[in-house]
């Protein structure tokens, strides 16, 4: 029996498809909360944000400074598991923001305008001193690749 599936709604069908693939292929590709660590490559910069004004008794904040890395394409990140505090995805990020130790700031500062690796576990921002959608928990530079 031939079976006969008009034009139209072969296109459509095949488009779905198409998206599906695409959509999995994506999130294949995104960053995962979860797991050991991950290395993101970006162009190494330091923001200043004013902290927050001084307000019915409580004090102003400092400004943060910190070290951030302004990625070459956006990236994207998976949905942690239920209960975890990185439960949100993330897409369309540009800027991360990194959270280096004491002893990394020998090794970041000099870098700085320059396009570096730096491998970390990520989580999502969460409180009012993340000023990136993403966060990295700084753990080491890696070679050039």
């Amino acid at each position: 029996m031939h079976m006969f599936i008009p034009r139209a709604r072969l296109l459509v069908l095949l488009a779905g498809v198409a998206a599906a693939i695409t959509s999995q292929a994506a999130t294949a590709d995104c960053l995962r909360y979860e797991g050991a660590s991950v290395v993101i490559t970006g162009i190494l910069e330091q923001n200043t944000y004013p902290g927050r004004p001084a307000s019915q008794g409580a004090p102003a904040a400092a400004a943060d400074t910190d070290y951030y890395l302004r990625l070459r394409a956006a990236a994207c990140a998976v949905a942690g598991s239920k209960g975890s505090p990185d439960v949100e995805a993330r897409k369309g990020v540009w800027l991360v923001q990194l959270v280096p130790d004491s002893s990394a700031e020998s090794l970041l500062r000099p870098r700085l305008g320059r396009s570096i690796h730096v491998r970390g576990r990520l989580f999502s921002s969460h409180t009012e001193r993340h000023h990136a959608p993403l966060v990295l928990q700084f753990m080491a530079l890696e070679d050039e690749r």
